[in-house]
């Protein structure tokens, strides 16, 4: 748990943004799958 108290402030922000964007980026990339479905299966 040393390990988790030298983490300063700054690497708890740089953790929780790179955390956030990786969630972001998978959520447009679900979306995007969704709407190719959707578009071939209109056709």
């Amino acid at each position: 748990m040393e390990i988790v108290w030298s983490l300063t402030p700054l690497g708890w922000a740089v953790l929780i943004l790179g955390y956030t964007c990786g969630v972001i980026l998978m959520y447009k990339l679900m979306v995007r799958t969704i709407r190719r479905n959707r578009d071939s299966a209109d056709v």
